[in-house]
């Protein structure tokens, strides 16, 4: 009997943090008020290294808005522990970013969040999600092995679609929903929820979606 992978946690899964970085200047942002925080809506600053003040004019920062890094050539990033969200295409074709640190408090990852960074070989990817989004994590040719943490019930269609050099991920028992093509182009990957080999995939998705 062909020996199965280990189940990934996400402290155990492959990623690249980036180290201590001071405090980028608010300068380095546009920002608006949301409700209970402030918005990163844009990043206009020089520095390849990133990390996203906890407060900006005395109001914290909480959510990382739609394509505000979008096509950028930052490397590494560090968010505040108050952001809760990340938008449609936030760091998109980031293909220079190999350190992402999300806090514990994020819930929300948007579709395409993070779609293209090839340089990207892990990711931690927060307790609090329960989507990963349509695209979420697409075209990351340079992840190798994903943990997604038991909260999550659902994961979006293509979410990581074309990431060709994965390997392992670790899939909770309790999806309820797994997207069309949402491993497509992984052919090197194995799935340790029961085991399931790449060419089962689609077996395990019509089985957690209830055949459809």
């Amino acid at each position: 009997m062909e020996e199965q992978a280990p189940r990934l946690t996400p402290q155990s899964a492959a990623s690249v943090a980036p180290s201590d970085l001071a405090e980028s200047p608010a300068c380095d942002f546009e920002y608006k008020a949301v409700a209970g925080g402030i918005e990163i809506t844009k990043y206009i600053g020089t520095s390849a290294r990133v990390r996203i003040p906890e407060k900006i004019e005395g109001v914290p920062v909480t959510a990382i808005g739609d394509k505000a890094f979008g096509w950028s050539d930052i490397a590494e990033v560090r968010m505040p522990d108050g952001v809760t969200s990340i938008g449609e295409l936030a760091f998109a074709e980031c293909t220079d970013l190999t350190g992402i640190a999300m806090p514990g408090g994020v819930t929300s990852i948007g579709q395409h969040a993070f779609s293209d960074c090839t340089g990207l070989t892990g990711i931690d990817i927060p307790g609090g999600v329960t989507e990963i989004s349509g695209g979420a994590f697409s075209g990351c040719t340079g992840l190798t092995s994903v943990a997604i943490p038991d909260g999550v019930t659902q994961i979006g269609f293509g979410a990581f679609a074309h990431c060709s050099g994965l390997k392992v991920v670790s899939i909770p028992g309790n999806i309820t929903r797994i997207g069309d093509y949402a491993f497509g182009g992984c052919t090197g990957l194995t799935a340790t929820y029961g085991g399931v080999p790449y060419a089962e995939l689609n077996k395990l998705r019509d089985a957690v979606n209830g055949g459809s």
